[in-house]
Parts: C-alpha cells; sequence; structure tokens
C-alpha cells in the first residue's frame, strides 16, 4: 500500500486528519471498522452480497492496496 501512495503521490488523511504517506497498519485496520458484509436472497432466489459501509476513503485505501483486496470488495481498480 505504501509503495502504490508514494508512486501515486497520495495519502490518506491520519488519527487527526492530518494528511499520511506512511499510514501504519493499525490505522489502516481502524479506518475499516464499521465495514459489513449483508448477504440475503432476492425475489428470484438469487444469492447476494453487499458491502456496506464502503465510503470514499476505505475505497481508496483498497485502491492502494490492490490485487486481491479489489475482488474481496468487489472493486475494480481505478486508475
Amino acid at each position: 500500500m505504501r509503495k502504490t501512495m508514494k508512486k501515486l503521490k497520495a495519502s490518506i488523511p491520519n488519527q487527526i486528519k492530518v494528511p499520511t504517506y506512511t499510514p501504519t497498519l493499525r490505522w489502516v485496520f481502524q479506518c475499516f471498522e464499521g465495514i459489513n458484509i449483508v448477504q440475503y436472497t432476492d425475489d428470484y432466489d438469487y444469492e447476494k452480497i453487499h458491502i456496506d459501509g464502503l465510503m470514499e476513503l476505505r475505497e481508496r485505501i483498497v485502491n492502494y492496496i490492490g490485487g486481491a483486496t479489489l475482488h474481496y470488495y468487489k472493486m475494480e481498480k481505478v486508475p
């Protein structure tokens, strides 16, 4: 994640809302608190999965991590 952030010259806000280019893993994990996976069956008996709580910051972090993480969160790589 840090390698991608460095390449893109990207930052995320830290605990006190100051941009950081080298977030700790603990902080990244804390940013993901509040994400829920909701499974349900629609009217046609198809099982659906919805990921609730993905906000813009969390989507950016997933994009910086890349790889299989994009698949887990049902996202596509953003250039």
